[in-house]
């Protein structure tokens, strides 16, 4: 029988974001996460009886399995989810959300990170950013010690100029440019303004840095055209995790609960699977998220705040436009006009996002809402968002070919 109630997020946790973690492993800086995130819910992990989180070993009788965390946390779990994207980010969240609606459960962890492992080099780190990440360099290990497999997945995508994420965003932003006109201040205008936040976030990688003006960003080097380094997510490491309640429970709790109020996904291929077409999947997520919308009873012009994927600065140009805000082809002269800045129409990726909060495997998708959860909590200290009350965040781009989002709410 279905909850009556909504779920609600009840706990958060950030312990730790750096380049380089090297006195933690993947799984005691999870563990830690989960229960920093417990603690602020003001929660035990007897409480624990859902778990959404990655494992990365040692033993167990798989080693990604989430299941492994029952005998951490010494409880026994009533539900779980063990593989792949369905751990992180919206979808373990929706994943959840919907088992404690269905009943399955009461309370969930939703949790990961990545740390340890030798620090880059300068060849490696260029190379990380070049290809979206540590986990697209072809051959490489990542930190976590799972091995890369995208590179043979990704040989059709070698004539069109390389498999790295970054090179496949890169086509999307200039066939918008060549389309609608998009100039590249436009895109520089959005990684000044989601930098700048970072350089506000003492939380952020990038804390400190800045602030950028848009030319700043023009000055950086090339990584792919028509992306310049400073319109490309980082590289690092961090630990994050969540914690989801039944609405009846976390009135009871020590924080305000963020209620998911509503969630979109859809998808037109294998994840990073062949080059994107704008004109095929440009506007992925978009249906989705007008039924969404339709669902909570709202429209775009109620939202207050975005917590939005960024691997690159042009990718927040392209959500935009998918969630509503404006119509295929109007992001950029949108930001341009100064809505996604603090104090604007839309205040957007106000932790400084992936361009400069972090990035980390998995934890990036998570670390979207969480900052979406902070700023319907009232959190966020100098960054926050003025009587904020409804969030939108969002997992990934139609460049992967998958896109997650999620409505929070700081009322049911």
């Amino acid at each position: 029988m279905l909850r009556d109630d909504p779920v609600a997020i009840v706990g958060v946790a950030v312990p730790r974001v750096a380049k380089h973690i090297p006195d933690e492993t993947a799984t005691s800086l999870t563990l830690k996460s989960i229960l920093a995130a417990l603690d602020d819910a003001g929660l035990e992990p007897s409480d624990v009886n859902g778990m959404c989180a990655t494992w990365p070993g040692p033993g167990g009788s798989h080693q990604a399995w989430s299941t492994n965390w029952a005998r951490q946390l010494g409880v026994t779990l009533n539900w779980v989810i063990d593989e792949g994207l369905d751990v992180g980010g919206i979808r373990g969240v929706l994943n959840a959300a919907a088992a404690i609606k269905a009943g399955l459960c009461e309370t969930v962890v939703v949790a990961t990170a990545t740390a340890g492992g030798p620090p880059q080099s300068g060849r490696d780190r260029m190379a990380a950013i070049h290809h979206g990440g540590p986990q697209f360099v072809s051959g490489a290990t990542s930190s976590d010690g799972h091995g890369d497999v995208t590179h043979a997945a990704l040989e059709f995508n070698h004539p069109y100029g390389g498999s790295g994420a970054i090179h496949r965003f890169a086509l999307n932003a200039m066939r918008h440019m060549h389309d609608y006109g998009t100039t590249h201040e436009q895109i520089a205008e959005v990684a000044a303004t989601i930098r700048n936040n970072g350089y506000r976030n003492p939380e952020a990688m990038h804390f400190g840095r800045g602030p950028f003006t848009v030319e700043d960003i023009l000055a950086s080097r090339w990584i792919a055209e028509p992306l310049h380094l400073l319109e490309c997510s980082l590289v690092g490491q961090c630990g994050v995790a969540v914690v989801l309640t039944s609405g009846e429970r976390a009135r009871d709790l020590k924080r305000p609960p963020v209620y998911v109020l509503a969630g979109a996904m859809e998808m037109d291929d294998g994840p990073h699977h062949n080059p994107a077409l704008n004109r095929v999947n440009g506007n992925l997520g978009g249906d989705r998220m007008k039924v969404a919308y339709s669902q909570v009873g709202i429209t775009p012009g109620d939202i207050d705040v975005l917590s939005v994927y960024d691997p690159t600065a042009f990718e927040v140009i392209r959500n935009l436009e998918m969630l509503g805000f404006c119509r295929p082809g109007e992001g950029g002269p949108f930001v341009e006009s100064g809505a996604i800045a603090l104090g604007g129409k839309i205040p957007t990726n106000t932790d400084g996002g992936l361009l400069s909060h972090a990035w980390s495997t998995m934890g990036q998708l998570l670390l979207k809402v969480i900052e979406g959860a902070r700023q319907l909590r009232g959190d966020c200290g100098d960054r926050q968002v003025e009587a904020a009350e409804l969030a939108v965040c969002t997992n990934s781009v139609p460049g992967a070919h998958h896109v997650e989002a999620l409505i929070l709410g700081s009322r049911a």
